[in-house]
């Protein structure tokens, strides 16, 4: 398998992974443009007047190439790393802190174009009743929105980072959102 600076010919088809698996080349391919997307960090949850933060958001790593055969895949779960092969890899996101900053977001690394997830917001805070911090974006969808006052923060998709709850202004506690999984995508091409 080698690099190569673009693609080239018509675009075939667009596979998308959402779990890990193999890619299998086609006898029609190539040349590939892949796009690797870390799994986002999950947002905290909160306690009765702290709110939780959100999630950073997967980093991303893209990467054209014209590969020899099969390419193995792994998609990461909530903060994983996801891969194409040796070609192109991204971490996951951070998961928040109670009462504290956002988490960080993953880091692409190895392909042509290199990202890093944005970061999940800080909760707000004060006295009581709070909102939570918002998750990271990921280079493909936005993260999970911080939960309102007493409420729970919302899971993000792909790749990003979940929201931070809200705390209660007194008692209970409330859940941050779930990272969500990362997303591997490729383009095909041929002549």
């Amino acid at each position: 398998m080698s690099l190569i600076t673009s693609v080239r010919g018509s675009l075939l088809r667009i596979t998308v992974f959402s779990s890990s698996g193999t890619w299998t080349k086609g006898s029609d391919v190539y040349s590939v443009l892949v796009k690797v997307v870390g799994g986002g960090g999950a947002g905290s949850g909160s306690t009765g007047n702290s709110s939780g933060s959100g999630g950073g958001a997967g980093g991303a790593s893209e990467a054209f190439i014209k590969p020899a055969g099969n390419v193995t895949v792994t998609v990461g779960g909530a903060g994983g790393t996801s891969s194409f092969g040796a070609f192109a890899s991204a971490t996951g996101g951070a998961v928040g802190i109670l009462n504290g900053a956002g988490g960080n977001g993953g880091i692409g690394s190895i392909g042509d174009i290199n990202y890093r997830g944005s970061p999940g917001d800080a909760g707000a805070s004060g006295i009581g009743g709070d909102a939570g911090g918002a998750g990271g974006s990921s280079l493909l969808l936005g993260g999970g929105a911080g939960g309102v006052s007493a409420a729970n923060g919302v899971a993000g998709v792909s790749g990003g980072g979940g929201g931070g709850a809200g705390d209660t202004g007194g008692g209970g506690a409330r859940s941050g959102g779930a990272g969500s999984s990362g997303k591997v995508i490729v383009y095909e091409y041929g002549s």
